[in-house]
């Protein structure tokens, strides 16, 4: 995966996650043989979720933003997906299913923040919040650049 990763990056494709650097990248660097890709990868990559948490100071989830934007659910909670995983080929293909369902809605997730430069979600209470986060997408270096934001700071402990 982080090979294919790296050639997509090399041919001028742009690579975004929701909440990546602090798990996906992480979680990568952990597993992987590749300890200085994985770096170079979130530092290179977007997430529209480190970019809020910087600018405003707090997480929100990728469930939250896509009904706050209108664009769909997610198909699992992200903590049955290891148990499911460990099940049967059935319940796999449902985690499977889920991550891709992730990656569609992250990427709508960024291209309306591309073109709109804000984000929308439904706060827990089942209300909406807008908040402006661009004007466009940053990549995960420049957002690390002076960040004070001990949420930021947080998710990348690892890359130390």
């Amino acid at each position: 995966m982080l090979k294919w990763l790296v050639e997509q990056y090399a041919q001028g494709w742009k690579i975004v996650t929701w909440n990546g650097v602090a798990f996906d990248c992480r979680l990568a660097d952990e597993v992987a043989d590749w300890p200085l890709v994985c770096k170079q990868l979130a530092k290179v990559h977007y997430d529209p979720m480190l970019q809020f948490a910087d600018r405003h100071g707090f997480r929100i989830g990728l469930q939250a933003v896509a009904s706050g934007l209108r664009i769909g659910n997610k198909s699992l909670e992200a903590a049955s997906a290891p148990v499911l995983w460990q099940s049967n080929e059935a319940d796999c293909m449902k985690v499977i299913e889920y991550c891709i369902g992730d990656c569609d809605l992250t990427l709508q997730v960024a291209q309306h923040i591309q073109k709109e430069g804000f984000v929308v979600w439904q706060t827990k209470r089942g209300g909406y919040m807008r908040r402006k986060l661009g004007p466009t997408l940053r990549p995960t270096a420049d957002i690390l650049e002076g960040t004070k934001e001990e949420v930021v700071t947080s998710s990348i402990a690892w890359m130390k």
